[in-house]
């Protein structure tokens, strides 16, 4: 669903005039869509690896084991993931300098 949204986006922001302008638009819709979108994944992924974690505690030894280090997988993914989305936009902005991707929106 959310690919379509992304995907219409750019198909209709390429009807446009300017072709600076059209990427601006673009680029601008695509960081609202990740900007909105991913503080919940990540608050989905916490919670359903606490959850999975929980599980694990009431099976068998050697499915514990195994879901332990699933559930951990998961919530290290998304300090992971967390760390990037707000890292980001910093790293853009030393790379490309001449983007004002602070004041792009």
């Amino acid at each position: 669903m959310n690919y379509v949204l992304v995907l219409l986006l750019i198909v209709g922001n390429f009807a446009a005039s300017e072709l600076e302008q059209r990427l601006s638009n673009v680029l601008c819709e695509m960081i609202n869509v990740i900007k909105n979108i991913m503080p919940m994944v990540l608050v989905v992924a916490i919670v359903l690896s606490a959850l999975v974690y929980g599980i694990a505690q009431i099976l068998p030894q050697e499915l514990k084991a195994r879901t332990s280090s699933w559930a951990l997988s998961g919530i290290i993914f998304t300090i992971l993931a967390a760390i990037i989305f707000l890292v980001a936009p910093l790293l853009l902005q030393m790379i490309v300098p001449e983007w004002n991707i602070t004041n792009i929106c």
